[in-house]
Formats: C-alpha cells, structure tokens, sequence
C-alpha cells in the first residue's frame, strides 16, 4: 500500500506540474469530475441548439480496460509523455512483480509474466487506465471529445444532419482503430450514437450507416 502511494504520487505530481493528462480528460485533473465531463456534453449540445445546428454524439467505454492495459505500450506512453525514468522504472518493477499460474490436481504450470491488466483494487489503478487512454484519437476540426478514464463522450456539430452523423462515424472509426492497435476492446453494448436536433431528438442506426464492426463484431449505434 506505501509503495502504491508512493508512486501515484510521483506520477500525479509530475503529471499535473508538466500538464500531461489531456485538457478532455475529466478524471485526475483537479476540479474535473464526472459531473464535469456530462455537463460538458451538454453545454455543446445546447450551444448547437442555439446556432441551429445538428449534433451527433457517441458514447463508448473501453471494455475491461482495467484488465485489458497492455504493460508495454503503457511504458511506451509514459516515456512518450516524458515521464522521468525514475518513476517508470518503478512503475516497470511494479508491474513486473505480478505473476501467475494454473494449478489443478496438485499440480502447478510454470510461472509466467502477467503482460496486460493492472491489479484491481490498487491505487495507482484509475491513474494508469487514464494515462493508457490519454492519447484516444480526436479531430478538433469537425468533432469535440471528452474522457474519463475508460469512458468516451465524442460529438460532431453541423448545419447539416448527414454531415454531422458522417463527422461523428469517422471518429467512432478512428477510435475504434486506435483500440484495436493498443489491444483494446470496446464494448459494443455500451456503444451508443444520438442525433439531436431542435426538432427531433433520433438514434443514429443502420439506415443511416453508421453500423461499424467494432472488435470483430458488428456494432448498431442505437
């Protein structure tokens, strides 16, 4: 437990001093929460309302993302961040100490290397899963994207409807690529993409092509 603390705050501390976390990212950053995150959603939305135009508005979240961190591309993104290699050293034997086995009938596997997943329960848990997710992929020309560790709120405003639904289906595709390339899944049951207007409020479905295979299985924005 002293040691968690200790390094949560080596990694909070130089975080928030370098300002390292994404200014869309909702959680570890101070007075920022998740009131903050959905009140932000909606603000965008009821600014679009005010200048008549349409939003579309996906949610995601990262399925089992805390088990699903992937140790190496997690130190990749420290270093990348620029983390000294004091904390990620010790964030390397951390991680390093957790193994496991199979026992059955007396008998043990060989011990082998835990690669993905950060203890549950742990401290420094919510912070990693953050980092991990810190670099979600966004365009600020045409949507606008919210974090809060492993849950991702992305909308897309325009004059037009088609244009707007056709915006937020490219970032939805682009996070869906940058998943799969960090060995994460979203979770498809918990994906979701709205079209609201000032005269319609509609979910964004099929017809409308927004049906995407997400982690190998099709996913309809409903």
């Amino acid at each position: 437990m002293l040691f968690e603390k200790v390094i949560l705050a080596g990694l909070s501390d130089f975080a928030t001093s370098k300002n390292l976390l994404a200014k869309e990212q909702f959680r570890f950053r101070k007075e920022h929460s998740t009131n903050h995150q959905l009140l932000t959603v909606v603000d965008i939305i009821s600014h679009g309302f005010n200048i008549n135009k349409s939003i579309g508005v996906g949610f995601l979240e990262v399925a089992k993302a805390f088990d699903r961190v992937w140790h190496r591309g997690l130190i990749f993104k420290l270093i990348k961040l620029t983390f000294s290699s004091y904390l990620v050293n010790l964030l390397t034997c951390y991680l390093e100490e957790h193994t496991f086995h199979v026992a059955m009938h007396e008998e043990c596997s060989t011990v082998l290397p835990i690669l993905a997943g950060v203890p549950q329960g742990s401290m420094v848990e919510p912070f990693l899963c953050s980092i991990f997710t810190n670099d979600t992929p966004k365009d600020e020309k045409k949507t606008d994207l919210t974090l809060y560790a492993n849950d991702v709120a992305v909308n897309s405003q325009s004059f037009s409807e088609k244009e707007a639904a056709k915006n937020l289906e490219a970032s939805l595709c682009k996070i869906s690529g940058w998943s799969s390339d960090w060995r994460m899944n979203l979770n498809t049951s918990k994906t979701t993409a709205t079209l609201f207007t000032e005269s319609r409020l509609k979910s964004i479905h099929r017809s409308a092509s927004m049906e995407r295979r997400y982690s190998g299985k099709a996913a309809a924005h409903t």
